[in-house]
């Protein structure tokens, strides 16, 4: 399904010629479209994620227990590109995402409950705002007009309360929830991870603790992809997953490196082996994520495991 504001379009691959057909978003249309897909007892359903319009039809598909997966637009393009589809419609790419579906047969995953993705929600706008707050200020600081001034200090008073009230909204449902709750407080003995830290692994990474440590790293964006040819080593570089999670570790580590002696050490061995600063910061973050993936998964509090 390729998923717009005002449609879904449809695309069957199997057996037969491939067919398709075009679904307002609607619920009623919803409800008709899912009758037709149970007829039809797909093997997999594969749906674009574009920006929360699918949330609507992936709810009504995974309700009626059909094998749906989201997948991120960029994997699917690229798809596309390798099978020499260069043109792009809404049909054409419900076609592509069938087509992909079929050869490539994506994981299936279970989707996060409709309280887990409020929950995401909230704190990736509650980040939003601190990241236009830290803006506001750097404005308020080259401002050369008292009354430019005073309307910046008015905007980022606006923006302070606004951040309490989503920080204290987040932590009270947090604490509405046993398990959330029992998560964010074995997350915050480790070191470098704070309130904000633990908010944001108990709302965008409720995975972990379920997860090989290679999988938790890779979800994360923390996991280093080779890049050589022949007798060429190229530099190792992190990329994708999630990268809400992934700025929040990294804030984690550079706290860790001071108040751990532990991941100061290792950080310290780090630098000495060549790696730059911010390398080395991405190294330790990727080690913090570890221990608390074993932490999570033991229901244990942080022990350090590196040599002090």
């Amino acid at each position: 399904m390729d998923v717009s504001k005002p449609f879904l379009d449809v695309c069957v691959v199997g057996p037969h010629e491939p067919r398709g057909w075009r679904v307002a978003q609607e619920p009623d249309a919803h409800a008709k479209l899912v009758g037709e897909l149970v007829a039809l007892a797909p093997e997999r359903i594969v749906v674009e994620a574009t920006g929360k319009y699918e949330l609507a039809i992936v709810e009504a598909l995974v309700a009626t227990g059909l094998p749906v997966v989201v997948i991120n637009p960029k994997r699917v393009r690229d798809f596309a590109k390798s099978q020499g589809i260069l043109a792009k419609t809404d049909k054409i790419d419900a076609f592509v995402l069938a087509l992909f579906a079929a050869q490539i047969q994506p994981a299936l995953r279970a989707l996060p409950s409709a309280e887990q993705r409020a929950l995401a929600s909230c704190t990736a706008y509650q980040q939003k705002l601190v990241t236009d707050r830290a803006a506001l200020r750097v404005q308020l600081g080259r401002a050369g007009d008292a009354v430019i001034a005073a309307s910046l200090l008015r905007r980022l008073e606006h923006l302070n309360q606004e951040c309490r009230l989503l920080e204290a909204e987040i932590d009270a449902r947090i604490a509405a929830c046993d398990l959330w709750f029992e998560r964010a407080q074995l997350a915050r003995t480790a070191p470098g991870v704070g309130k904000q830290v633990a908010r944001t692994l108990v709302a965008e990474m409720p995975e972990l603790g379920a997860l090989s440590d290679r999988q938790a790293a890779a979800l994360a964006g923390l996991a280093p992809f080779n890049c050589d040819s022949g007798d060429s080593r190229g530099r190792r570089r992190i990329r994708g997953g999630r990268g809400r999670v992934r700025r929040m570790l990294y804030m984690a580590a550079r706290t860790a490196v001071r108040v751990e002696l532990g991941y100061r050490l290792a950080y310290e061995k780090f630098l000495a082996r060549g790696k730059a600063a911010n390398a080395a910061l991405i190294a330790i973050a990727h080690k913090l994520l570890t221990a608390l993936n074993h932490m999570l998964r033991d229901g244990r509090p942080f022990e350090s495991r590196l040599p002090a």
